[in-house]
């Protein structure tokens, strides 16, 4: 890995780092939170373990299928903050390829769907049994640190891309095949639909 990153920008979460062959992400130490508008530190829910989910789900993926996603080269924490090092995706995001090019890359993509969709589970999350929902959910827990494992008595959980945005779908230019898929912040997971999650949220707010 080359000590000189091409590109390198912070959120109030992580740390990304871009360099020729390889990406890192990594999750903000304590001393390193940003101020959120009203003034206050801004403490993301769930950091380490969303990256962790992160490095567990892209190995599942390799060792499980043929779907093409990045490689993970390194996983682990660092002076309290968790790194997630992997190869780099090179090509272009399916978005500027022409309407036709973009049609004939759908295809394959759709088989990789249907892939995922074929892992099962009967319990949602991570596979490795890491339970971080979207902000879709969590902005209605504010409190909740820990959510609640849900399990099924049938494997009727199916494998979801929850981020699958045209940005995350890099294609080879010159034989338009899929070079990588990526995961974005709402990660993959085993579960039903999102409609379970508003099912959830709904039920929450009935409550109060």
């Amino acid at each position: 890995m080359s000590n000189d990153p091409e590109q390198t920008w912070s959120t109030h979460e992580r740390e990304y780092r871009i360099y020729k062959d390889c990406v890192l992400k990594r999750s903000l130490r304590p001393s390193e939170y940003k101020l959120e508008f009203r003034g206050h530190p801004y403490v993301p829910i769930a950091n380490k373990e969303r990256l962790q989910k992160e490095a567990a789900c892209l190995q599942f993926i390799k060792r499980e299928t043929n779907v093409p996603v990045p490689d993970v080269l390194a996983a682990d924490n660092q002076d309290d903050s968790f790194c997630l090092l992997t190869n780099r995706v090179h090509g272009v995001p399916i978005n500027e390829l022409s309407f036709e090019n973009q049609e004939i890359v759908k295809v394959e993509l759709k088989s990789h769907l249907l892939t995922l969709q074929n892992l099962r589970s009967d319990r949602i999350g991570g596979p490795t049994g890491i339970l971080c929902l979207p902000n879709i959910v969590t902005v209605h827990f504010p409190n909740v640190k820990v959510m609640p494992i849900v399990s099924s008595t049938t494997k009727d959980l199916v494998f979801c891309h929850c981020d699958l945005s045209q940005s995350n779908i890099i294609v080879h230019l010159d034989t338009l095949k899929i070079a990588g898929i990526l995961i974005g912040n709402l990660l993959v997971s085993f579960q039903a639909s999102l409609k379970a999650h508003s099912t959830l949220v709904q039920s929450h707010q009935e409550r109060k």
